[in-house]
């Protein structure tokens, strides 16, 4: 039926979705007589095909997982089986776990104003590298980081993404997979300028956390830090001051709406567990490391195994702000709101932001 031309060309079946009474069964084999005094196993093989597409499309190899039965199985047909890939995670930079350099990757555009708060307060609390990618600027942000390179406080680079046909941040953050400031980082985190890592144990910095994570659950080696958000405060005017100083206001830790209000971004050891930098957290997880995964959520608490693949919200199931939020000033005043929706959004570049997102 798949091959055939006519109509839709394409169907499967799901029992464990459609339920057993409604499941295909093998009624009987043509012209086989077994014996009725013994137990005779019986092997069905099945195939995948839509015209069109090539295997490797429908079931790429980095999906598969071994099954030592069916490798077994496979001896009696005198068959060598294609293994799938294997792969470990490699050991990060500077042994421990609380050890090594921590590094924030992040897009910017026109940020002038709030560039030097952010570096100064993350440089307090631990973050040892930043790599920035800045694009079309006309307020001096580009500038800004290149005098900051020259004094040894960031790598600054221009975002390739005309180049790349793709969205500012992604096309950032796929050319930052090469970059040595990524790779001989011990922890990574993708965020941006107008959130805030806020660490609730120790003294408030990053090697606390560290240390609470790996009492919590030995070897953990990603934390999502859940989007506490925080209002104008009735600010309307730009003022030249901190803004954690200003915008003292925020949303209780219990809110699930608006959807995005529970977003998460995930700082993680850098040992290629997954395969590449992803906005919200890293992705790609390589099919035979799925037991390596120690995902903590912000209060110390393991991440359900669901979320190991595309998770990038919490859940009153999976929110948590014991150890650690993500403070997010999302609107800052009212008039520095109107330069970022002039400005336009890195990721989601068709949407607009405007009052639905206010």
């Amino acid at each position: 039926p798949c091959d055939h031309r006519r109509g839709i060309a394409r169907w499967g079946v799901a029992p464990e979705v459609a339920g057993l009474d409604l499941s295909w069964r093998a009624v009987r084999v043509a012209f086989a007589k077994p014996d009725q005094g013994q137990v005779v196993e019986f092997w069905r093989a099945m195939a995948i095909r839509v015209p069109g597409y090539r295997a490797g499309e429908l079931a790429p190899k980095t999906s598969l997982i071994e099954d030592p039965q069916l490798v077994a199985l496979a001896a009696l047909f005198d068959h060598q089986p294609v293994h799938p890939p294997t792969s470990a995670p490699r050991a990060a930079p500077n042994g421990s776990a609380s050890g090594g350099r921590t590094c924030i990757v992040t897009t910017m555009k026109n940020e002038g104003p709030f560039i030097l708060e952010w570096l100064a307060y993350h440089r307090a609390i631990g973050v040892d590298d930043f790599l920035v990618y800045t694009n079309d600027c006309t307020d001096g942000t580009d500038t800004m980081f290149d005098l900051l390179q020259v004094k040894g406080l960031v790598q600054h680079r221009q975002n390739p993404f005309r180049t790349m046909d793709l969205p500012p941040q992604h096309a950032a953050l796929q050319s930052a997979e090469d970059e040595p400031v990524i790779r001989k980082s011990a922890w990574a985190i993708c965020m941006d300028v107008d959130e805030f890592i806020n660490v609730k144990v120790g003294d408030g910095r990053l090697p606390d956390l560290y240390a609470a994570m790996e009492a919590a659950l030995p070897g953990a080696n990603m934390i999502a830090l859940t989007w506490r958000l925080f209002g104008n405060a009735d600010v309307h005017e730009y003022e030249d001051r901190f803004l954690i100083e200003q915008f003292t206001l925020a949303a209780p830790e219990l809110v699930r709406k608006p959807h995005q209000a529970w977003g998460f971004k995930t700082l993680f050891r850098n040992i290629d567990i997954y395969k590449k930098l992803g906005v919200h957290r890293p992705k790609g997880l390589k099919p035979d490391l799925w037991n390596q995964v120690r995902w903590l959520n912000g209060s110390g608490k393991p991440m359900p195994r669901e979320m190991f693949r595309n998770g990038w919200r919490s859940t009153t199931e999976t929110y948590g702000y014991d150890l650690v939020s993500l403070n997010h000033y999302a609107v800052r005043s009212a008039e520095s709101f109107l330069v970022k929706r002039d400005r336009g959004r890195v990721n989601h570049v068709d949407r607009d932001q405007g009052l639905n997102y206010w």
